[in-house]
């Protein structure tokens, strides 16, 4: 095992070397880019990588140069997949995912892959903001601002991963907007987390916001903006680019609910995704089961 490298350290020595996955850095970052970096000097058509010393950007290829494709869900499940005799994991497992980003589901759901990364909920303690994932998580970074979860994805083309839940720390006290503010400070914290290590970025999860719903001027406006942001950030919204329709003008909600006696059913659940690492192949809608919310489901290449 290789213990003391550090980053720019004794690379063509271990390019000569057939296997690399023995390689550990003291950081599991390091050792991922590193590995990376090797990959790409031992075969130049597989993929681009720049130097990895401080400030250099890693110019990463897409799933679709190494024939691969990731199909990613999110889903707000309303509370734990497993109660009792009800296993509402048993379909999804079945359907092949290799990334979940999961909301108000319990601390170790089982959808049938291997990895698995969560965090407590702000405001219940009881339910967790968690990712599943076929490939290794890691450098798993909690955020600040709560409700949000990250992780490097160690796959083929690694990238970074992140499932978030909005939530309103001040209930019904402008609730609304809260909802908002938060999603705001969870991309804000989730993009510069990238930006740091200069890997795509993948976010999924309940942003709990929606144009269709009935807003004030100021609300609708600072939503709007949000949107403009996130895409001037280079990131795409995986529905609206798929279907080809405004924020607010979707023909599927992902929520349904009740208010005294009128029912209500929005569009807030998001696969946000890096438009230049990934290309997008299909986005679906799934079935409910017994949540009120529906999983969203992109295919990525």
């Amino acid at each position: 095992m290789i213990a003391a490298l550090t980053l720019a350290e004794n690379i063509d020595e271990l390019t000569r070397a057939k296997d690399t996955s023995h390689i550990s850095l003291r950081s599991p970052k390091a050792s991922l880019l590193l590995r990376f970096e090797l990959k790409a000097k031992k075969n130049p058509t597989l993929c681009v990588a720049g130097s990895l010393r401080p400030q250099a950007r890693l110019k990463i290829c897409r799933l679709k140069e190494l024939g691969m494709q990731m199909k990613i869900g999110t889903w707000n499940t309303q509370g734990r997949l497993a109660k009792g005799p009800l296993d509402r994991a048993m379909l999804p497992r079945s359907w092949g995912y290799d990334l979940w980003a999961l909301q108000e589901c319990e601390a170790a759901p089982d959808l049938g892959l291997p990895f698995g990364e969560s965090v407590q909920s702000v405001k219940n303690s009881a339910k967790h903001v968690a990712i599943a994932s076929r490939y290794k998580l890691l450098e798993v970074r909690k955020a600040k601002t709560g409700n949000c979860i990250a992780a490097l994805v160690d796959a083929p083309s690694p990238f970074v991963f992140a499932s978030m839940w909005s939530f309103d720390p001040e209930p019904r006290k402008g609730r609304y907007q809260k909802y908002i503010e938060s999603s705001a400070a969870m991309m804000e914290e989730m993009i510069e987390y990238a930006a740091e290590i200069s890997l795509p970025l993948v976010v999924a999860g309940d942003f709990n916001m929606s144009l269709g719903h009935d807003l004030s001027l100021k609300a609708r406006a600072l939503q709007a903006g949000l949107y403009d942001k996130w895409e001037n950030a280079g990131l795409c919204s995986a529905y609206h680019q798929h279907f080809d329709v405004d924020f607010g003008m979707e023909r599927e909600p992902t929520v349904y609910g009740t208010s005294g006696q009128k029912a209500w059913k929005y569009h807030i659940d998001y696969i946000w995704y890096d438009r230049e690492a990934f290309d997008l192949e299909l986005v679906k809608l799934q079935m409910r089961l017994k949540s009120d919310h529906a999983p969203v489901t992109a295919i990525l290449r």
